[in-house]
């Protein structure tokens, strides 16, 4: 299967290339891209052409730095529903990780890692099967555009501690520079934003549980639809849809995927993870969602998630906050 990007991405070249008064149509028609797409929501174009549409770009505004210039245009409804789950979440770290869970809807070769350090927060842009052929504009695009949805959400004052690409360095340096507003390291060996420890913990002001968990929920079904081999992903909506009927067992849910529970337990685990696991983070997610959003009570709370037993629930929340639901719920 031939790998794909969401087709909102390449609407930020378009509204590059027109800002230049270059005529994007002509352009996407050019490399073999239908340019209504662009306005089909959750579309995709196969990633060889997206690879010539941004080389093709580069060379007809005669600019190194044209990834920039298009991640100027990013848009929360760049990236389907994540774009508003991102801005929704509790903090940045947080926001990273669903970054990070997701990032198929961007590309579904794409692979973002996170080493959260002591002094710094890493967030590494790779590839599944990179190779040499990937546009550098590209990857300017996809660094710069971490940094732009840091400042949807913190200020356009937000600076990286520094930036790490491994591509040469441009003849429009200053350009970068300015971009970024840190240092930045070319022919490093990795695409990669470093970022404040202190600074992505922190809680941010415009975050709402009860947002980012519905969009988190079309974000997980669109990727289900997209990627029929993300098993995770597909179980994890299977459980967010029956856990207020009661506790689901991994054998009910491989019968709603119409899979053995052989098959389907084999899968998890070929993407490191397993029922349970999945299951802990699901309802770990409901239920702070639930808690600040919402004016639920705890009894009603269990019962959503799937718990027999209030008691149950309080000493699953406790592990998953340090607090109980009552003191969680009074520091709110």
């Amino acid at each position: 299967m031939h790998p794909t990007t969401i087709t909102s991405w390449a609407l930020l070249v378009a509204k590059a290339l027109q800002k230049r008064g270059i005529d994007s149509n002509e352009v996407f028609d050019e490399v073999g891209l239908d340019p209504a797409a662009l306005k089909q929501a959750g579309a995709r174009y196969p990633v060889a052409k997206m690879t010539r549409l941004w080389q093709r770009a580069a060379e007809l505004t005669d600019d190194e730095c044209i990834g920039l210039e298009a991640a100027r245009h990013w848009h929360p409804t760049t990236a389907h529903a994540l774009g508003y789950t991102w801005l929704a979440s509790d903090n940045l770290k947080e926001a990273f990780l669903r970054l990070q869970r997701y990032i198929h809807i961007f590309n579904d070769m794409a692979i973002i890692r996170i080493d959260d350090e002591p002094h710094e927060f890493v967030v590494q842009l790779t590839a599944e099967n990179r190779d040499d052929d990937v546009a550098a504009e590209a990857i300017d695009a996809g660094i710069a555009t971490i940094v732009q949805m840091c400042r949807a959400t913190l200020g356009e004052e937000f600076r990286p501690i520094r930036v790490e690409l491994q591509r040469t360095a441009p003849g429009c340096v200053d350009r970068f520079n300015e971009f970024f507003g840190a240092p930045i390291r070319f022919g490093g060996d990795v695409d990669a934003v470093y970022l404040d420890t202190t600074l992505v913990s922190k809680a941010l002001p415009e975050s709402n549980k009860e947002l980012a968990l519905a969009n988190e929920k079309l974000a997980i079904e669109y990727l289900s639809r997209l990627k029929s081999s993300d098993m995770s992903i597909k179980a994890a909506r299977v459980l967010i849809e029956k856990l207020p009927d009661g506790a689901i067992t991994a054998d009910q849910v491989a019968n709603e995927l119409h899979l053995s529970a052989r098959t389907f337990q084999r899968r998890l685990k070929d993407e490191n993870t397993s029922f349970s696991k999945l299951m802990d983070d699901v309802r770990k997610e409901l239920a702070t969602s639930y808690m600040e959003g919402t004016d639920k009570s705890v009894t009603e709370i269990t019962y959503l998630l799937g718990f027999a037993e209030t008691s149950t629930f309080s000493r699953a929340f406790k592990r998953w906050t340090g607090q109980s639901p009552t003191r969680f719920r009074e520091a709110i």
